[in-house]
């Protein structure tokens, strides 16, 4: 099960970094109100000025937005454990044309059998995986 976004960035990137966040932030970043806020600098009407403010703010505490830009390439959850870090599944990243891809893969909204999105998610993995030329280990979205 999983909850995958995808969502052009129209903000400046200045960095190719790869950032390890808090899961319970990551989870935040799932959020479509915050995925907008993170892709553009642009407020729109859906969302009032200080909750926008207070979503620039805590993009900023998180390292993911620097002065007005993108400050990440690839974005990791991590938890703490009583055996230390453990990272898991789930990945942020952006692509070389800007788009931003948000993969959640312990959440519960979709198992890929019912999943509305199945193509998109397919082709937003297919240019991960070409862009940091990786192998994936199968073929079903699951396991892959």
């Amino acid at each position: 099960m999983c909850l995958f976004r995808k969502i052009r960035v129209e903000r400046p990137i200045i960095s190719n970094e790869v950032l390890l966040i808090k899961k319970d932030d990551f989870v935040h970043l799932g959020d479509e109100i915050y995925l907008r806020v993170l892709a553009s600098d642009k407020r729109g009407e859906e969302i009032s000025k200080s909750y926008y403010y207070f979503i620039v703010n805590r993009l900023r505490q998180m390292g993911l937005l620097l002065d007005n830009a993108i400050s990440f390439k690839a974005v990791f959850p991590f938890e703490v454990t009583s055996n230390g870090i453990s990272l898991t599944d789930s990945i942020m990243f952006i692509t070389d044309d800007k788009t931003l891809v948000y993969y959640n893969s312990e959440n519960t909204v979709y198992s890929c059998e019912s999943c509305p999105v199945t193509l998109e998610c397919i082709n937003g993995f297919k240019s991960v995986v070409r862009e940091v030329k990786v192998e994936i280990r199968n073929d079903e979205l699951d396991e892959a």
